[in-house]
């Protein structure tokens, strides 16, 4: 079983991982085509990629400008934002679990294409969705996803059980070809109770998603049936609502 999440806008303030071993992404010659038409943008460029503030597309104008001078960070704990925080928050992280996040948990990003979450990485900002032409496709979309989708179905038919765990949000999953890749996805959706029934508020779904990767990686789960068990912050699996292709969560 391969889970899948996504990356996050923002990364912590913490840069010093020189003593930590890293393995190198698989994408590096795709992320250096966009990297360089990044690199061409100005400031302002930037800004409407982002949609994003000033502040923003000039510290990362600055990031791709130095970006040799960067340091490699492992992306997992690089990253910050409501999937990472809840995570690391609550990741008993050993050897053996470093190994087995390895070997089961992936990561898609909108520049490295498809990572593992102790590759090395440099500080960027980039979310799938942003319009960025590269490499005479019109989109990240167009770029990634005959690569991603590809690359997944190999790295699934090593897996005992072979299915694609879906923990990403509706703009990083649509980067995988549902069509072309071989082995079913079962997407997992988490709900809230309320007074007007079950709601899907999306902070807490981001919550809920870095919780069952910490829960996946602390417990070396590697099947469906145990990902069932999943209880972190009150969370049980509704039965009722699921199906094969279907996991929902509630709380």
């Amino acid at each position: 079983m391969i889970f899948l999440t996504n990356s996050a806008k923002t990364f912590n303030k913490t840069d010093d991982y020189f003593d930590f071993q890293m393995s190198e992404p698989k994408f590096l010659k795709e992320s250096q085509l966009i990297l360089e038409e990044l690199q061409k943008k100005n400031e302002n460029e930037l800004k409407k990629i982002y949609q994003s503030s000033e502040k923003i597309a000039l510290e990362n104008f600055k990031r791709f400008k130095d970006w040799q001078k960067l340091n490699f960070e492992p992306a997992m704990l690089a990253y910050d934002g409501d999937i990472y925080k809840k995570l690391k928050s609550n990741l008993n992280l050993n050897l053996q679990k470093k190994s087995f996040a390895q070997q089961h948990m992936r990561i898609v990003s909108g520049l490295y294409g498809l990572i593992k979450p102790f590759d090395g990485i440099k500080r960027y900002r980039l979310e799938m969705i942003s319009k960025l032409e590269v490499a005479n496709k019109k989109n990240l979309y167009e770029f990634w996803k005959a690569k991603v989708t590809k690359h997944l179905n190999k790295e699934i038919a090593q897996q005992n059980e072979k299915i694609l765990l879906n923990l990403c949000s509706d703009e990083y999953i649509s980067v995988i070809d549902r069509n072309k890749l071989n082995y079913p996805i079962v997407d997992v959706v988490f709900k809230q109770k309320t007074e007007k029934g079950l709601k899907n508020v999306p902070i807490y779904s981001k919550q809920a998603r870095g919780l069952m990767c910490s829960f996946l990686i602390n417990n070396k789960i590697d099947n469906l049936e145990k990902v069932k068990l999943f209880d972190y912050e009150n969370y049980k699996f509704e039965k009722k609502l699921s199906d094969e292709h279907l996991m929902i969560f509630i709380r």
